[in-house]
This record gives C-alpha cells, structure tokens and sequence, in this order.
C-alpha cells in the first residue's frame, strides 16, 4: 500500500489510479478512503502546491464557494443575475469587498441543490 508520497510523478499516478477507484466507487471505496490521505498529505506539504495552498488560505468560504460554482458549472459572473443582482456584484464578493445576504445565500443553495450551511 502506498503509504507517502515523495515526488510529483508519483502523485499523478495516483490521482489516475484513485480516478479509476471512483468509477466503481462502492466496491472501492475502503481502497479510496485509505488513499485519499495520502493524496491530501501531499497536497497540503508539497513545495508543488505552496502558492495555490496560500491562495485559498485568504479565500473566505462564500469566495471558494463561488468560485468552484464559476468553475464547475462553466459559468461567468452573468449567470448569477438571478441570485446575486448582476456581475458587479459577484465581482465584489469575489473580490472579499462585499458578503451576499442570507437570501442570496438561499438562492444560490436552492439553484444549486446544496446546503446553506455550506457558506459558512
């Protein structure tokens, strides 16, 4: 079993095999839940990772939320017209200069199908 990782090559071998663990997550998830610290070891102390490592450190939760939002569901700041009022707006909360009230919040949750907790 792979207890450490010591080099970026093995990393990504890794991370191919864990993505082929999860295509039949049920009968494999013992194997991930014993590689995903190993995974997450790395991540958290390689030299690779410092600087994206820092750069969620200054993220509030409402920011990386947006962000993997943006991300994920291929959006930009028009699409959030309808919960967060247009682009400047997400722009700012983006920014850290402005936090969305707890009815956008809930909008987003509702849009989105998560929690509102998840903000926090």
């Amino acid at each position: 079993m792979t207890t450490e990782i010591t080099d970026d090559q093995q990393y990504r071998s890794l991370l191919s095999h864990m993505d082929r663990l999860f295509d039949d997550y049920e009968v494999n998830k013992s194997r991930i839940d014993q590689l995903a610290p190993v995974l997450k070891k790395y991540e958290d102390t390689s030299a690779h990772f410092a600087a994206f490592n820092q750069s969620l450190a200054n993220l509030s939760h409402i920011q990386a939320m947006l962000h993997v939002l943006l991300d994920q569901h291929g959006l930009g700041i028009d699409d959030f017209k309808n919960e967060l009022d247009g682009p400047a707006e997400v722009t700012a909360i983006l920014n850290g200069q402005l936090t969305p009230t707890d009815e956008q919040l809930w909008a987003l949750s509702k849009r989105f199908g998560f929690e509102i907790h998840s903000f926090s």
